[in-house]
């Protein structure tokens, strides 16, 4: 079988580039011709690694090349990239003739499924539908924004149903898209390792891993550590983004030097969370937080807002970690004390973290693959 991936670029650590590689990877070693498609990779080096035999593509589109232009050119420019990506792409899916095209990019919704190459096409969406409503919520302030982000959601939307199917990530964002899609299938993503050995829940080390950006909401996570203040104890943050100055500031501001580590980003993830004892996530919004099930497989027990979408479909409140409702500051900060303060709750919760989360194992979530595949043969 020949698979092709697109996706806008591969040059970021962040989870959906992580798990296009695995998926890649997975499909590559066993036997299978696969190329990762993207758009805006402009010559940045892939950051996760891809088998030998994986074949790279980059249609040098740039989407984002005029961000900072006032929005009435960037509608234009965004016109004529959009006639180059669709030119480009068809040439390149005639030519390589695939079997199966799965895309991550939305704004390729409303065209991929015409390109009659011979190809299944599959829309994987990795950000939940509420994420989709905060993006909108983004141009309210501007009529032009508000008119082209609802004629391009819209036809978006039209478009998913001409899929052979629509692949979201949990459960929670199915039920967000409701019933008007015939095709909608839920295929989570899965567990990049198996650790030998776990957490043994002993070190007095709290972990957050992701970006340093408004959605992951480590300026919270920074209060409620403040507020809390367990003994002790310190909160190490892995990630670079947008908000490091700001965080910086905060902790210096409040003298939590000693307390709280800001770290950059890291491709140990898995000997950091195993040397850990709790995950922490204030993520505001989410489509499927891949940190949060590593660190499970690692016996971490979480503690996490309910955002939308992910936590509720992979923690199970009060067994394997915390689950607390969106904002609540108060309550994720008494669940924070409690596992601090109580070491055999929080190694039971670890225990249980470990084997819950089996359920997203790469050999179970690349069999609903291999069958959605094959049921549309």
């Amino acid at each position: 079988m020949k698979i092709a991936y697109l996706i806008t670029g591969m040059f970021n650590s962040a989870g959906m580039e992580r798990v296009v590689a695995n998926k890649a990877n997975y499909w590559a070693s066993t036997g299978n011709e696969v190329m990762v498609i993207t758009t805006d990779q402009n010559n940045r080096p892939d950051f996760y690694e891809l088998h030998p035999s994986v074949v790279r593509h980059d249609l040098n589109i740039n989407f984002f090349q005029y961000d900072k232009y006032p929005i009435g050119i960037r509608f234009f420019c965004f016109i004529w990239k959009r006639i180059l990506f669709k030119r480009r792409l068809s040439a390149l899916l005639y030519e390589s003739r695939c079997d199966v095209v799965v895309s991550l990019i939305l704004r390729s919704t409303d065209f991929l499924y015409k390109i009659k190459d011979g190809s299944r096409k599959f829309i994987e969406h990795h950000f939940s539908r509420y994420y989709a409503s905060l993006f909108s919520d983004s141009f309210s302030r501007n009529k032009l924004g508000r008119f082209i982000y609802s004629v391009r959601g819209r036809m978006e939307e039209r478009s998913l149903k001409k899929y052979d199917s629509f692949i979201v990530l949990t459960k929670e964002d199915a039920e967000m898209w409701g019933t008007m899609y015939k095709n909608l299938v839920v295929i989570p993503n899965f567990l990049t390792f198996i650790p030998q050995h776990t957490s043994s829940c002993n070190n007095k080390t709290a972990v957050a891993i992701g970006r340093l950006e408004y959605q992951k909401g480590f300026d919270t996570l920074l209060q409620i550590w403040h507020q809390v203040s367990p003994v002790g104890w310190k909160l190490d943050i892995y990630g670079d983004g947008a908000d490091k100055e700001m965080l910086s500031r905060y902790i210096k501001e409040h003298g939590m030097e000693s307390s709280v580590t800001l770290h950059p980003v890291t491709a140990n993830v898995q000997d950091v969370l195993k040397e850990s004892s709790l995950y922490l996530m204030t993520s505001r919004f989410e489509g499927f937080p891949m940190v949060l099930i590593e660190a499970m497989a690692c016996g971490v027990p979480p503690i996490s807002f309910a955002c939308k979408c992910g936590p509720r479909d992979i923690i199970t409140d009060g067994e394997d970690g915390f689950i607390v409702e969106e904002g609540d500051v108060s309550t994720f900060g008494k669940k924070l004390k409690v596992l601090t303060e109580n070491d055999d709750l929080r190694r039971k919760m670890g225990k249980a973290a470990s084997q819950n989360i089996q359920r997203f194992s790469q050999e179970n979530v690349m069999a609903l693959w291999k069958d959605l595949f094959k049921s549309k043969n």
